[in-house]
């Protein structure tokens, strides 16, 4: 079965735990019926199975979701898209990154991105995997110092902390790059699959002399549409970087306040090689 074959891949993957997490607001989720658990993912259809998801709380700079597949010791981390709420009913949309690397679905020659959603209301909720596979799943554990009274299940989420899990691979986005009228660079890129701001990284120079990494200090971001300031220091020197909304027709990028213009696709390849950054796949 698929996902038989996609845990013997991962399971000398599952080498990050969840140390740095055991006083977060956490909800672990089980199976209800183990039987068509079993039947979908289970190895042998005839046996029950379990399928175990793990939501935290929201926090900045970390992932909400971790599923634990039937018949393994180990977590899956997810790309979780964010989570939007239609009165008590929570709805999450989730990637397995891991799952479309191993097995991609290529479409008319473009990858595609399998999104998953998971529909939780109070003490159950709802996960769908595709057009055929779900589960329906009943809350064991809820752990919120915000509401002390509502707590329960501590077995098992100690249980939980206990077991490793697949961490979501440290890949790259290009988020900015531009040229200087001078030929300079400026490459700006980021975490692709867990973004915060302090994951950003600036990169300038040129071919001959190297494009050399340097310190992001005052980063701002406005809440207009992305205008982005920020200074960058290199060998002591300051230099001032900004670039507009998307939304803003009338305003150009800058770099210590002179025009700068974006860099072309095949050059920036050439670039991403020499710097060796390790680049997500583009999914539609």
């Amino acid at each position: 079965m698929l996902y038989s074959k996609l845990l013997k891949e991962l399971k000398n993957k599952a080498t990050s735990s969840f140390t740095n997490r055991k006083d977060d607001v956490v909800e672990i989720f089980r199976s209800i019926d183990k039987k068509i658990t079993g039947q979908y993912f289970g190895d042998n259809r005839e046996e029950d199975a379990e399928f175990e998801l793990v939501i935290f709380g929201y926090k900045y700079g970390a992932n909400q979701i971790y599923i634990r597949y039937p018949n393994s010791d180990f977590f899956v981390e997810m790309i979780s898209g964010g989570m939007s709420s239609r009165g008590n009913m929570e709805n999450f949309s989730c990637r397995n990154i891991h799952k479309e690397k191993l097995f991609p679905f290529v479409y008319e020659g473009v990858l595609k991105a399998e999104t998953f959603k998971i529909m939780k209301h109070e003490n159950h909720c709802v996960l769908t995997l595709g057009l055929s596979e779900f589960n329906f799943l009943e809350r064991v554990a809820n752990i919120d110092k915000y509401e002390k009274n509502n707590n329960f299940g501590l077995e098992y989420i100690n249980e939980m902390l206990k077991r490793n899990f697949v961490p979501i691979p440290k890949e790259r986005t290009i988020a900015y790059s531009f040229k200087t009228n001078d030929n300079q660079f400026i490459i700006i890129d980021q975490d692709a699959h867990n973004f915060d701001y302090e994951s950003m990284r600036c990169f300038y120079g040129d071919f001959k002399n190297g494009i050399k990494l340097g310190e992001i200090k005052n980063f701002v971001r406005y809440r207009d549409g992305g205008t982005t300031l920020f200074d960058f220091y290199l060998n002591d020197v300051k230099h001032e970087f900004y670039s507009p909304s998307g939304f803003d027709e009338n305003s150009v990028a800058t770099w210590n306040k002179i025009e700068i213009t974006e860099v072309d696709e095949s050059t920036l390849d050439l670039i991403v090689d020499q710097l060796n950054i390790e680049l997500a796949d583009k999914v539609n």
